[in-house]
């Protein structure tokens, strides 16, 4: 028994891709109204962070890299990306 065809495999990946894009674009009207600052490049939300400069504190610092930065200090080393989830 065979499959779906091309066409329709097509269409899925079509679908699929508009729900990502849709999802995309609500995460980051999510994350603007919560104060996050977040930016569309090539179609996708990023979260801007702060150029470094003196007097910044890491509290300028989205949430989520905050979390990042302690899990690193508590390791005490350099810390591979796994291990930071």
């Amino acid at each position: 028994m065979a499959g779906p065809g091309p066409g329709v495999k097509r269409d899925e990946l079509a679908v699929a891709v508009g729900v990502w894009q849709r999802m995309s674009e609500q995460l980051a009207d999510e994350r603007a109204t919560a104060g996050s600052p977040v930016v569309q490049v090539a179609g996708r939300a990023v979260w801007l962070v702060p150029d470094r400069a003196s007097g910044v504190d890491e509290s300028a610092l989205p949430a989520d890299y905050q979390r990042i930065l302690s899990a690193v200090r508590q390791a005490g080393g350099p810390v591979e990306c796994h291990a930071c989830s």
